[in-house]
């Protein structure tokens, strides 16, 4: 009795020690998820970079636009040695000049700086009455500290949303920056929100509002609830020994009684059998971890089959600009206002203007322009449909009339392109030279590609049929730009 007694204390010493070792580990595992994989250094914060002196650190604009506003952050080691650094959500980001907005960076990416490494970020505008650069690559951001907390929660929530509505979550974050109603900063826009972008603006605002548990208090919690788990499975495995201690309590021998017949003793009883196990029913989760991955979308795509470029391929986006040369942009946020409307080429002195195929066209003095550059007088302005007028001189170009009056840009001496909104640039180079600066814009839906020449020197073809006005390419057709050729495939 004695030995087993000791035997039974000894096993239950162990499941407590391996139920106590358990709970160490799982506490233990998300610091050890922080620390990241063995063998690399723990990553450190831009902000803690900047304020060591590790790093160097500045951002220049990549596409513009209140609705998805993108930079190059360019990182640089000052010593040269290879730091691992986090830029976090809600980093600040202090505009170039005072008359565009600070810009907070909505979506956390982490890179190893050397000599100098550039990675892409996401960001929010922080004032809805300030603008944009115009130029890409032109001015510069400096990292500031991070922002209040209310604002950096907000980010977070609009980060766990599976799919928000980003204009929506635009007003939100000027909203929360400025303390003003949305409706007041709907009424300040170029354009108007649509009543279930204000709804889903308020709803992120109110979600705010309710008070977020951190993360220490997280653990705390779950610390407590494994620990009061492993003394329960404890006190459950004593009672279990106790019941069975009394029932292999020897009994005492049956003794009969004189002039009595003895009662013969019962059979043993049969062992229990074991249940007969069932089938385990397969769970959906299990069935989506054996599932075949599904195939990523293939991605549309032009493809070089004739001419200078021959071979070449280019992914296309939603809506692309074709160009042989790189672009500045000039963004009128009007509705009158084509996407794109104009090109000007400020190398001369007094510069010269082309249509791009525009709406409502562009009138210089009583003519409205046709297909041709047209050369423009000294401060010679010109009108951008019915609602804006504007002006140009070496290195900048400003608004003369119209609600946007008095605004103005500066620009370099490249191609320059006026229009409503921004969009990529698809670059051919100089191999083709017949391709004209701001050539066609390429429009992407489900599948069909839409085309509409630029007013371009050459034209632009759909298997050898000249473009008018706007039309569509089916796959397998052949885009004619120029001297080339490019055949439009669904991808691979």
């Amino acid at each position: 009795m004695k030995r087993s007694r000791l035997a039974t204390g000894r096993r239950m010493g162990r499941q407590a020690a391996a139920l106590v070792l358990w709970l160490i580990v799982s506490l233990a595992a998300p610091a050890a998820a922080v620390a990241g994989p063995s063998g690399q250094a723990t990553a450190v914060t831009l902000q803690e970079a900047l304020r060591t002196g590790q790093v160097e650190a500045w951002a220049e604009p990549l596409a513009m636009g209140f609705r998805q506003p993108m930079l190059l952050l360019h990182v640089a080691s000052r010593s040269g040695a290879s730091l691992h650094v986090t830029i976090p959500r809600g980093t600040h980001l202090n505009a170039p000049d005072a008359s565009f907005a600070d810009l907070v960076v909505s979506d956390p990416v982490e890179c190893t700086a050397v000599a100098e490494t550039a990675v892409e970020v996401n960001a929010f505008s922080l004032a809805a009455d300030r603008s944009f650069p115009a130029a890409t690559g032109s001015y510069r951001y400096m990292v500031a500290n991070a922002i209040d907390e209310k604002l950096l929660r907000l980010l977070d929530i609009i980060a766990k949303r599976s799919a928000p509505d980003r204009f929506a979550a635009q007003l939100a974050v000027w909203s929360a920056n400025s303390g003003r109603a949305l409706e007041q900063i709907g009424a300040t826009l170029p354009t108007a929100p649509e009543p279930g972008e204000l709804e889903e603006a308020q709803h992120l605002l109110d979600l705010t509002e309710v008070p977020a548990i951190s993360g220490s208090a997280i653990a705390l919690i779950v610390g407590g609830v494994l620990a009061a788990a492993a003394l329960l499975a404890v006190l459950l495995a004593w009672r279990d020994h106790r019941k069975k201690e009394t029932l292999v309590e020897p009994l005492s021998p049956v003794v009969s009684r004189p002039g009595r017949p003895s009662r013969p003793p019962e059979p043993p009883k049969p062992p229990r059998r074991p249940p007969t196990p069932q089938p385990r029913p397969v769970t959906d989760p299990e069935l989506k971890a054996n599932a075949t991955p599904a195939r990523s979308q293939p991605r549309p795509r032009l493809v070089g089959v004739s001419g200078p470029l021959t071979g070449r391929e280019f992914d296309l986006a939603e809506c692309c600009l074709i160009s042989r040369s790189p672009i500045e942009w000039v963004i009128i946020a009007e509705a009158s206002v084509s996407a794109p409307h104009a090109a000007l080429d400020l190398s001369q002195p007094s510069g010269c203007i082309k249509d791009l195929n525009s709406t409502n066209g562009v009138t210089v003095g009583a003519e409205r322009l046709g297909k041709r550059w047209v050369d423009l007088a000294p401060g010679q302005e010109f009108s951008l449909g019915p609602a804006v007028t504007m002006a140009c001189s070496a290195g900048s170009v400003r608004v003369t009339g119209g609600r946007l009056a008095g605004r103005s840009f500066r620009v370099g001496t490249g191609l320059i392109v006026i229009s409503r909104t921004m969009m990529p640039v698809l670059e051919t180079g100089d191999d083709d030279r017949r391709i004209s600066d701001a050539h066609a814009l390429l429009r992407l839906e489900e599948g069909v590609l839409s085309v509409k020449d630029l007013n371009s020197s050459n034209g632009t073809t759909i298997d050898t049929q000249p473009v008018e006005g706007e039309a569509s390419l089916q796959p397998g057709q052949r885009l004619g730009l120029g001297g080339s050729e490019f055949e439009f495939q669904e991808g691979e």
